[in-house]
């Protein structure tokens, strides 16, 4: 078991160019440093040249509007370019602008480009391979500003800033949007921490940003422009993103249970100053290291360097993809969390195989983190026709329509994902686990059923973390790595609750939860049977709703057609409008009796009349877009 205290002998030898390479982060502005907040795509995409502006408020939003306005005429042109019969493709320089603004603009615009990233079946893998080299950069605040806030949380908690630190380095190695890391040293235990502080008017901008992008969806929504995006959802996971950055108190428990979790996985990941860490002011452990990032950038530069380097500090880079792939998986099955961005940057190499992590933590629904692991299972097993149910399970509701074609290209689909895994020589991107997620996001919207973003943030992390996975051990085969790592899970929990005298007991305890875990997920997904039986039973109810929703129309259009007639009566003739049919014996005096004999009676008249065509209208809308779940009606 690794120890609760980083050592000065886990510190690998110097990466040739390595000192060089941590100069020049010291001495520009970056997203993220290999030793402290992961999230660089710097080291990946050098090319990247956008710089962040600081606005002002009024040109910021003048900024932001006239973007928007722009991107909502370029989406309408492009939506009547693709109905006259253009290209569906849409343009890379669109991306660019979109990845160029949201870089300007920082914060809440990074997160939304980076999850709208995620939707390559919508907006194309061109173009979402350009949105996803978005990064997160921002220029440092002056440092009274930030001295002024540490000052202000420490007064708060009983402190002050001169009692807690005798070193506090002016500028900072690690910058973002809502804040910035500093390298300092505590005064009584003389130990190297890293202090993350939220810049001020960070809350302030997030607040006004949140607002023009309500105002963005609101016109999204009017103009009905892509509905197949569901920008709700899209707008709720880049603001609740968003939060969980502007305040650090959630994330200090978070990373406490990490470190227990991790440390017998001999992967380590800096202890928190809990006592001096508030809202705005998160203090952690400095560790020294190789990112893997480093080692990406010295492996391409001299392989022979990297490899002589690897073999002096004793690290298998496929013992390190094992630490991180099990490590992933315990933490998002076992305790419900993950990393959110863990870039190869934010991995840092350690002697002895010893790896640290550096990120931001994230957790999922219970109820949503149950069906992921369903899914995993399904997979697993080779159960494709269960991980597309419990796929759909876990989206928005569905539309009543026939899913036998959906389940078909899903196994299509996964079965050559399958087959891909075997292969040591295929891209890991094309193999891993988010790449068979991938497939079903495609496959359900190819089938017209609507996009699900409550796993986005997972998806993210998942690419993020198949960068340095790639790169680590590209031949390993994800799907018999998952499969090991059920097994040992599944021996670990045996053997914790297991004691000498009782192991038998507990083994009989094992098959029967088991069993029981297997009769939940038969009756959670009922067979075959009940699949073909739900769809005909959806085929059926859709077509009777729609023959009562035409039958609903029908009358709403005569609904309208008499209160029109009735206002034009009133207009033309007043109080003594003619009733037709008059001279008819029944009918002729039923509506001279019924006809309105005042003016507040005509209006009376007319209102019930629009109220009911309002009625109607909103009633068929109703039953031309009844949507179901699968585990409603399951």
């Amino acid at each position: 078991m690794a120890s609760r205290h980083f050592k000065q002998a886990w510190i690998p030898t110097p990466l040739s160019g390595q000192s060089a390479v941590a100069h020049r982060s010291t001495t520009t502005i970056l997203p993220l440093s290999a030793a402290m907040l992961a999230g660089s795509l710097e080291q990946i995409a050098s090319d990247l040249t956008t710089a962040p502006v600081r606005h002002p408020v009024a040109n910021r939003a003048y900024t932001i509007i006239r973007t928007l306005a722009e991107f909502i005429f370029k989406e309408l042109l492009y939506a009547l370019y693709t109905s006259l019969g253009g290209k569906k493709e849409r343009p890379i320089s669109a991306a660019r602008q979109s990845r160029k603004f949201a870089e300007q603009m920082g914060g809440m615009w990074v997160i939304l480009i980076r999850l709208a990233s995620l939707r390559s079946d919508v907006l194309g893998a061109a173009f979402c391979r350009e949105l996803a080299l978005t990064q997160d950069r921002w220029l440092p605040g002056p440092f009274t500003e930030i001295r002024n806030v540490v000052e202000e949380d420490l007064r708060a908690t009983g402190t002050s800033f001169d009692a807690e630190f005798c070193e506090f380095d002016k500028v900072p190695i690690a910058v973002r949007s809502f804040g910035q890391a500093h390298r300092a040293r505590l005064r009584n235990s003389d130990r190297e921490v890293i202090v993350r502080v939220r810049t001020p008017g960070a809350v302030q901008r997030a607040q006004t940003d949140w607002r023009f992008m309500q105002i963005l969806l609101f016109i999204l929504k009017w103009l009905d422009i892509g509905p197949q995006m569901r920008w709700d959802d899209l707008f709720f996971e880049a603001k609740k993103a968003t939060n969980d950055q502007l305040d650090f108190r959630a994330e200090v428990g978070e990373l406490q249970r990490i470190g227990k979790i991790l440390r017998r996985r001999r992967i380590y990941s800096p202890p928190v100053c809990a006592r001096l860490c508030t809202e705005r002011l998160l203090v952690s452990e400095y560790m020294k290291g190789t990112s893997v990032a480093d080692l990406m950038r010295a492996h391409k530069a001299d392989p022979v360097i990297c490899h002589d380097w690897l073999r002096e500090n004793n690290i298998d880079l496929r013992r390190v993809w094992q630490k991180l792939f099990n490590a992933h998986h315990e933490l998002l099955f076992e305790h419900n969390l993950f990393y959110t961005e863990l870039w190869p940057s934010g991995i840092v190499l350690l002697r002895d195989n010893r790896i640290a992590l550096v990120t931001m933590i994230g957790t999922l629904d219970s109820a949503l983190q149950s069906k992921v692991r369903q899914l995993y299972r399904a997979l697993m097993e080779g159960d494709y026709t269960k991980a597309c149910d419990t796929y759909l399970m876990m989206g928005p509701p569905l539309p009543y329509t026939d899913t036998a074609n959906l389940k078909q290209s899903v196994l299509r689909a996964l079965r050559k994902w399958e087959s891909r895994t075997h292969i040591k020589s295929c891209p890991y991107a094309e193999k891993s686990l988010s790449a068979a997620l991938g497939h079903l996001v495609r496959c359900a919207r190819q089938q017209g059923l609507p996009p699900s973003w409550n796993l986005a943030r997972l998806q993210l992390a998942e690419h993020t973390l198949n960068m340095s996975l790639e790169f680590l051990n590209p031949g390993k085969n994800p799907l018999k790595a998952i499969r090991a790592y059920e097994r040992a899970a599944q021996l670990r929990v045996i053997k914790q609750a297991a004691t000498k005298d009782a192991r038998k007991r507990i083994d009989n305890m094992a098959d029967v939860a088991q069993l029981n875990v297997q009769l939940l997920e038969n009756f959670q997904h009922d067979g075959e049977y009940l699949r073909r039986r739900l769809i005909g039973v959806q085929a059926k109810l859709g077509k009777v709703s729609a023959i009562v929703g035409r039958l609903v129309m029908m009358v709403a259009k005569l609904a309208m057609v008499a209160l029109a007639v009735q206002l034009f009566l009133i207009i033309k003739y007043g109080q003594r409008a003619m009733v037709p049919f008059a001279d008819q014996d029944l009918l002729g005096r039923m509506l001279v009796t019924l006809r309105p004999h005042s003016r507040p009676a005509w209006i009376v008249l007319i209102l019930v009349l629009f109220f009911f065509w309002r009625f109607l209208r909103k009633l068929a809308r109703q039953l031309f877009s009844r949507e179901v779940r699968p585990s409603d009606v399951l």
